[in-house]
């Protein structure tokens, strides 16, 4: 497996990169911030928050909110 700075040094210079960062990177980082009780807690799904949050509760998943 090659290194992060092994796979900059591949990138053509001028090309423009991204990243993307997966739940085990932010879970590794703070894992009482990035879970997914916490996210779910302080997610707004705007007009329809109250009925989303209510099928995460009917499903059982990540306590009541």
């Amino acid at each position: 497996m090659l290194t992060f700075d092994e796979v900059l040094n591949q990138i053509p210079k001028g090309t423009e990169c991204s990243i993307l960062l997966a739940n085990g990177f932010s879970q590794a980082w703070n894992a009482k911030i990035f879970n997914y009780a916490n996210l779910l807690d302080v997610a707004k799904f705007g007009n329809r928050d109250v009925e989303l949050k209510r099928l995460f509760n009917k499903a059982e998943t990540y306590g009541n909110l």
